[in-house]
């Protein structure tokens, strides 16, 4: 395995045992020590909101040299199919799919900013 993959099952770890510790599972290895440290290197513990929170600052820069959220597949295809999938997401939230991994407040940080859903 490289160094990068035991890296990632390393991280993988860490936030299995937070998740643990926050369900109040009486066997995890995270201390609060340990959570400080992590902590103070500003360790991701929640990567698919990182991601996303990554990709809405993309999109607002877009907007911000293009003055709308109609981003072309030509331009940056990975935002372009980004903005599919928050389209794609909301239609499903809309329709009360619970599998919609959409929520209120993306929808609404969505809409701040002009985001067309059509």
């Amino acid at each position: 395995a490289s160094q990068y993959t035991v890296l990632a099952n390393w991280v993988d770890t860490q936030r299995a045992q937070r998740k643990k510790r926050d369900k109040g599972e009486a066997k995890h290895q995270m201390t609060d020590a340990r959570m400080a440290r992590l902590n103070e290197i500003e360790f991701i513990w929640d990567s698919q909101k990182a991601a996303w929170e990554n990709n809405l600052e993309k999109l607002k820069r877009y907007k911000q040299d293009n003055g709308d959220c109609k981003v072309p597949k030509s331009e940056a295809r990975a935002l372009s199919a980004w903005v599919d999938v928050q389209k794609a997401q909301k239609k499903k939230f809309d329709k009360g799919d619970p599998k919609a991994k959409i929520s209120k407040e993306r929808i609404a940080k969505l809409d701040e900013m002009g985001f067309v859903w059509a």
